[in-house]
Order: structure tokens, then sequence, then C-alpha cells
């Protein structure tokens, strides 16, 4: 593991909505049967295509949504209360709520076995606050904070085991302050390597240390240019959430998308 783990993983993460259809595990056809959501008075069940802002559409083949709509006297219609995403086998895929068209209030997305993947927090359609991505076994991963649709805050990776993976800062979407990437727990889980970032630039001495705690490697990195931080509108469909989905998810290590098995 390498530093700036914390940053490539979020910007895998946010990259998910971009996997082409084509390199998605290929989905044989069966029927959708509608959910019964609660709609509100004056409102009716529709349903379509998945909502680009969460997953492009190239990331969702086979995946329908529903959701609650009303009319105005003119005839025009409006997005609003329970949102809601299945996969081809009938699986729920996302759990969120629309208001006046913008999703609002929590969201959650799921892999097609039901595990719990993403958890965020929208308001008026930007996302806001604590940020969580589950591996694969449903233990915590990665812990952000989102302020604005972008990366601001401490974020934290950890392993399975719940030891500290990785560890660094964002403002406004930009990585700045000291990154650290640490061994598993299995093997002592000392310091692994330790850099300062400025506005995504890795300045002054890149360490990395074996397991035991001896130095292997010190660079001067000045002026160095780090991975870039994900850009909120780049990164969650084909517009974002301040994780932002470009037609180009959250491409992730474990998986082209939520895990579909």
């Amino acid at each position: 593991m390498s530093l700036g783990l914390a940053t490539r993983l979020i910007l895998l993460v946010f990259a998910l909505p971009a996997v082409a259809a084509g390199e998605l595990p290929k989905q044989e056809p069966t029927p959708i049967h509608a959910p019964k959501l609660q709609c509100g008075e004056g409102s009716s069940l529709a349903s379509g295509s998945p909502d680009a802002s969460i997953f492009s559409r190239a990331a969702s083949p086979g995946v329908r949504a529903f959701w609650c709509e009303r009319y105005d006297r003119y005839g025009r219609t409006t997005r609003t209360g329970p949102y809601r995403e299945l996969y081809p086998s009938g699986a729920v895929r996302t759990e969120a709520r629309l208001s006046e068209g913008r999703l609002e209030g929590p969201i959650e997305i799921r892999d097609e076995e039901g595990g719990l993947w993403l958890r965020s927090f929208y308001v008026d359609g930007v996302e806001q606050g604590p940020l969580e991505i589950f591996h694969p076994g449903g233990e915590p991963w990665i812990h952000a904070e989102m302020k604005d649709g972008r990366l601001h805050g401490h974020v934290r990776t950890l392993y399975p085991d719940g030891a500290l993976e990785s560890e660094t800062r964002y403002e406004n979407g930009r990585e700045h302050g000291l990154a650290r990437s640490f061994h598993p727990a299995g093997a002592g889980g000392r310091l692994h390597s330790e850099v300062r970032v400025e506005a995504d630039r890795l300045i002054g001495t890149h360490r990395v240390l074996d397991v035991e705690g001896h130095p292997r490697l010190l660079l001067d990195r000045d002026a160095v240019p780090a991975a870039p931080a994900p850009r909120p509108a780049d990164a969650t469909t084909s517009s974002t959430a301040g994780a932002t989905p470009v037609d180009a998810p959250p491409i992730i290590p474990r998986s082209e998308s939520p895990p579909t098995d």
C-alpha cells in the first residue's frame, strides 16, 4: 500500500458511474415488479431510467428506477417522495428520497446480494455531510465528509478488521494536510508511509517504512503533483454527487460496480 491511498480509493469510488456498459457483468433480463412506494396525496408511482445524478446510464444496464410524481394544473410533473432502483434480479440497488425533483436526505446503495455498499446524505441535490463506503463483507472501509459536493475534512480508510489503513485531509475538494498509511494489524500496524500534501501537491520528504518501522525510502517530493482530487461534478453519475458520475462509480478495486457476484 502506498501513500495517497485514500485519494486513489475515493477517486476510484467516484469513477464507478463512468464504467462502460460493456465492462459490467452481463445480466439476464428478468421481469421487475413495481415496488410499493408510499406516495403522498396527489402523487402517483412512475418508473423509468435511473437518476443520472447517482449513476450514469452506462453503469446501469437493466436497472429500473421507481419514484413518485405529481402533476400541477398545467400537466407538468415533479418528482417527490421515495425513490428506489432495482437490479434486473429485483434486488434493491438504491434507496433515497426526492424533493422537488432533487435528491434530499439519506441515500443508500447496495450490492445485488443486499450488502450495504455506500451511505451518504444530500441537501437540495448536493452531497453534504458523512460519506461511508463499505468492504464486500459489510465492514466500514472509507469514512469521509462532503461539503457542497466536495471532499472536505478528514478522510480515513480501514482494513476489514477495523484497523486504520490510511488517513489524510481535504479542503474544498483538494487534499491538504499530512497523509499517512499503515501496515495491516497482522504485520504490526506500524506507519507505512507519510508525506505532506498541499492543494493536491506532495511537499517535502516522503517517508516509507518497513513493517518494523525501519526507513526503506526517503524522497524529496517538493512540487511533485499528487493525484487530482475528485471533482464532485465529475464523479457520481453523468453529473455527480459531489461524487460525480462521468460517462467514461465508486471503478473500485473490488469490482467495476457495486458487487453483483
